[in-house]
């Protein structure tokens, strides 16, 4: 039998809860155990794949992203919503971002990687493939040129649907030109880790290949390596046969001028380094359809459509970056190469309009003594008879050319177009007028 003045076990239990409470409230040096240690930067985060697979917990580090040229899009809801300044937003695991074809955004992760999306890119806050999935400091870019400098102790992935790309402390590009899932990795500093999809359903990839400062790399899905312009991919090669690359992609992938001179200036304004040769010499080429005609919906969009403005230049100036822009009667003027060559679809627009062919004559305005004007007038001409449309071309001094433009945009009877070519960012220009 137990003794009358021995406490309870009931008594024991609240008087160690007592004691407990006590020691919490005074501070005591009591020792607590926690299981795993994160900084309050990290979240953990449950992603759920789509297929109701095991969900994998990520630990994802915090970003931003911001607006440095309009227009740009991000959120973690489609559509994505627009960013309307340039104050950095949250951008959450899973999220994406775009830019349109003048868009450029910055994205911040952890404080010490830089990613920079020049135009029409899209990029995403996570893996493009399930089995890396775990990596925290990992995006997935699917189109466009995406600048990376990396400042962090840690290992970045970036990723496209063809390959990955992953350093520690280093500044380089990837490009990812989707039509032809063509992934490009030039290195500007430091040494950048890469690996060759093979085959996306599986998502088995090539051993890993270092690539030094001073070289390129690009690959494609499939066993073979894919080569362009007799350059053989999967191998480092020297950042100069990029000149011997671009003449075989710039008619499919316009943009490619445009990224390297915004990745320059980006550089520029970075302190860091970027090869002059990898830019072409600039210039414009301003066009504008002036007259009531142009007023017509299909009549408009079958010139647009029918004829390659971009094209045009590129095989007229190789060597150049000669940038069409248009204009249509005075409206705000966009970049040609925003618009998509389909000449059958401008066929079918122009035989179902009151613009009809053969029966409408289409002048062309050029200022003489600029070979650059004219040069693209004659190459236009040709493609309107593609079209079927007949045209006439007006050339006329530089000192007449700016009031006959000003006097037909009062007339409104017959349908012009005015072009002029101004190299103006490139030293050889004289070379070409003498």
């Amino acid at each position: 039998m137990l003794p009358k003045n021995r406490p309870s076990w009931g008594s024991l239990i609240s008087l160690i809860g007592l004691v407990l409470f006590i020691g919490l409230a005074c501070n005591l040096p009591f020792s607590i155990v926690t299981p795993t240690s994160i900084t309050p930067k990290d979240t953990i985060t449950p992603q759920i794949p789509p297929t109701g697979e095991t969900p994998i917990a990520i630990i994802t580090p915090d970003s931003q992203v911001r607006r440095l040229i309009p227009n740009v899009f991000a959120g973690n809801v489609l559509p994505l919503p627009e960013l309307t300044n340039n104050i950095a937003q949250p951008l959450a695991p899973g999220g994406m971002v775009t830019t349109d074809a003048k868009g450029e955004a910055e994205i911040l992760i952890q404080g010490c990687l830089k990613i920079f999306l020049f135009q029409d890119v899209t990029l995403e806050r996570s893996t493009c493939r399930k089995s890396d999935a775990a990596s925290g400091l990992g995006v997935c870019s699917s189109s466009g040129l995406t600048g990376v400098l990396n400042q962090c102790l840690s290992k970045v992935d970036v990723q496209t649907p063809s390959s990955s790309a992953s350093t520690n402390g280093t500044w380089y590009s990837v490009i990812y030109l989707p039509e032809d899932q063509l992934s490009i990795i030039q290195v500007y500093e430091g040494t950048v880790d890469v690996n060759a999809v093979i085959n996306q359903r599986t998502e088995s990839i090539t051993d890993g290949q270092k690539i030094e400062a001073g070289n390129l790399w690009f690959t494609a899905p499939g066993r073979e390596a894919p080569n362009i312009n007799g350059i053989e991919g999967r191998q480092s090669q020297p950042l100069e046969v990029w000149q011997a690359m671009r003449p075989a992609l710039i008619d499919k992938y316009p943009n490619l001028n445009e990224w390297m001179e915004s990745a320059k200036e980006k550089a520029n304004k970075e302190d860091l380094v970027f090869p002059d040769f990898l830019v072409l010499p600039r210039g414009d080429i301003t066009i504008q359809l002036i007259g009531e005609r142009w007023e017509n919906r299909n009549a408009t969009e079958a010139v647009l459509f029918g004829i390659p403005w971009s094209i045009i230049s590129t095989s007229l100036w190789p060597d150049l970056n000669m940038v069409p822009s248009i204009d249509i009667n005075q409206s705000e003027p966009f970049l040609a190469s925003e618009l998509t060559h389909d000449t059958e679809q401008a066929l079918n627009l122009l035989y179902d309009t009151e613009f009809p062919p053969l029966n409408t004559t289409i002048f062309i305005v050029s200022p003489t003594n600029n070979p650059f004007s004219e040069n693209y007038a004659n190459e236009l001409q040709l493609y309107l008879l593609k079209l079927d449309l007949s045209s006439e071309i007006i050339f006329m001094s530089e000192g007449e050319y700016p009031a006959y433009q000003k006097e037909m945009m009062q007339q409104d009877d017959m349908p012009f177009i005015f072009l002029n070519a101004n190299p103006s960012f490139y030293s050889g220009f004289p070379n070409y007028i003498e």
